[in-house]
Formats: structure tokens, sequence, C-alpha cells
């Protein structure tokens, strides 16, 4: 038994972890979309945050920042888990993913907003209009080209976690389909008009089914570890 081996469980372990936490983020992201649906207009959104800020970085996704952070880990155990099958593909799986990544950072304008809306309601008609082309541009960069980015490079990184898992021994094939069928339905961003939107919360279902099966994939290995562990300490 190598000490390496042991190391690997306990990213999966860790890698685990992130899933439920994940699986739980994206219930709670649903739950607030349904009870608090986000403003329909900047100026909307201003009064959001200034009212009520933790509301308004909730309106624009703060939930979703927190999702991406555990992506990033879930993204490493994966492939710390496929490089012994594909390691070329396991690679490129998460750089790709972690570029994808760090460009929705740089589309979300949460913090952004809660900043220049302090005091909102007591800036001239002028400020505010000014503030208002702020917020729109905000908005506009918000589903642009660096939101679609991330949209489209872990679509594209989860095309290749999937076909790994199909060419990967000793997993389930389903593994990879799920996940083959969550990657179709991402590679429309959800920006992209009502087919965007209705395509983003289709593809949750397929999503959510791969990664618990990624989860019971993990736990498989770390029960395996333990149990030449025990046999090798015997």
């Amino acid at each position: 038994m190598e000490i390496k081996d042991i190391k690997k469980a306990h990213v999966y372990a860790v890698g685990r972890w992130m899933i439920f936490a994940m699986i739980g983020i994206i219930f709670l992201q649903v739950i607030v979309y349904v009870v608090a649906p986000p403003p329909a207009t900047t100026y909307e959104m201003f009064e959001l945050f200034e009212a009520k800020p933790f509301m308004g970085l909730l309106s624009l996704d703060l939930l979703y920042l927190i999702n991406n952070t555990l992506l990033i880990m879930i993204y490493f155990s994966i492939s710390l888990f496929l490089l012994a099958y594909k390691p070329l593909l396991s690679l490129l799986s998460i750089l790709v993913g972690a570029i994808g990544i760090a460009s929705y950072y740089a589309s979300n304008p949460a913090f952004e907003f809660y900043f220049l809306s302090k005091g909102f309601s007591l800036l001239s008609t002028y400020e505010k209009e000014r503030l208002l082309t702020s917020g729109d541009l905000l908005l506009a960069n918000y589903i642009g080209t660096a939101f679609i980015s991330y949209y489209i490079l872990n679509a594209f990184a989860l095309y290749i976690y999937s076909v790994s898992f199909l060419l990967a021994k000793d997993v389930s094939k389903w593994v990879g389909i799920t996940g083959l069928t969550a990657a179709v339905f991402m590679s429309i961003p959800s920006s992209f008009g009502d087919v965007g939107k209705i395509f983003a919360l289709v593809s949750l279902i397929p999503w959510l089914v791969f990664i618990v099966m990624v989860s019971e994939v993990f736990r498989k290995k770390i029960k395996a570890t333990k149990k030449d562990e025990v046999l090798t300490s015997s």
C-alpha cells in the first residue's frame, strides 16, 4: 500500500463533501429564485441592493460564486481519479474547466452593485442616470463574453470528463452517459433567451445524477484504499 494512494483517498473524501455541499447549494439556489426572483430592471436592482444588500447579492448569484469554488475542488478530484486512465484528457479537462470558472468570476457584478448602490435613493436624477448607465453595462457584461466563455468551456470540460469515464475501467458507463447528457444541455448558455433558460434548468437533472454517481465512484475508491491499507498493515 503506497502513501500516495492514501493521500488520493483523502482528496476523494474532500471531493465527496464538496459534491454534497454543491447539491445543497443548487437546491438553495432554486428556492431563492422561486421565492425571490431577481429584479427585472437595473433601477430595481439598485433599489434591492440599497434596501436588502444580502438579497441583492443572492439575486446576482452569490451562491453560484460559492458553487464554482466547490466545483474547482470537484474537478481536481475527478482529474486525479482519471489520471490513471486517461492522463492527457484528465489534465486537459481541469485546465479548460479552471479557465471557464475564472471567466465566471470576471463576469459576475454582484459586489460592484453592492458598492455602487450605497446611497442610491439620495442621489440626484442626473447622478442616478449615470449610475444606471454603469449598471446596464455591468449587467450586459454579466451575460456577455466572459459568461458565455464560462458556460462553453465548462460544457467542453464536462464532455472530456464524460468521455474519460466511458473509457475508464471498473466504472459504470452510466457515469459517462449522464455527464454527456448534462454537457449537451450546458452547450447553450443560459443567457441565450428562453431556450438557454430551459436548457439550463433541464441540465440540472443529469448534472445532479452525474455528480452523485461520481461521489459513489469516489466512495468505492476510498473503501478499496482502506481495505488495501488494512491488508498491508496486517
